[in-house]
């Protein structure tokens, strides 16, 4: 079956809109669930699948003017696998592990690419993110090394943790 919640409707319009805010489809006899939640103007903001009633599966959470914001996984409402962060133009910003809602294993997070705002003549060329971070986490604490660096590729720092404290040289290089 299925269950549709709908947003109040605005008193200042003259025209009552019925705008939905909420959809769970219910898988015929059994106890899991599709979640949409959706905008006021009706875009879809998020989807996650449902297991007696809490996340479990697939979460994905979208821009208010479209696009993949965030994507992950939960297993019996605890954050689990792979989870992904992205910015509005659609370039990845995060990826990161969780098991059993700890952060754990590799983490990278990457810098965001700035395009001119003038018009120009030039053909558009697809930039490829650039990594901004990269270390591990073992059971919710930064482990092993972690690196950074600057916008322009170039290495700013390393530093090596030991859960979750710094333990070892901390290295840092100006900018090229």
């Amino acid at each position: 079956g299925v269950i549709k919640e709908y947003y109040p409707p605005d008193p200042d319009e003259s025209v009552v809109r019925t705008v939905l805010h909420k959809e769970t489809i219910y898988e015929e006899g059994k106890d899991r669930a599709i979640l949409n939640e959706y905008s006021p103007k009706g875009l879809l903001l998020s989807t996650r699948s449902l297991k007696e009633g809490e996340s479990d599966g697939e979460v994905k959470e979208y821009f208010k003017k479209g696009g993949l914001k965030l994507s992950g996984n939960f297993l019996n409402a605890l954050k689990d696998g792979e989870w992904k962060e992205y910015y509005s133009d659609g370039k990845i910003r995060f990826q990161y592990f969780y098991i059993l809602d700890k952060l754990h294993g590799e983490y990278k997070s990457w810098h965001e690419i700035y395009k001119p705002e003038e018009e120009t003549d030039e053909p558009e060329v697809e930039e490829e993110p650039i990594l901004k971070e990269e270390g591990n986490y073992v059971n919710g604490e930064k482990d092993g090394e972690w690196t950074i660096w600057y916008p322009n590729a170039s290495l700013q720092s390393k530093v090596t943790f030991q859960n979750g404290v710094e333990d070892g040289p901390y290295k840092e290089w100006w900018p090229i």
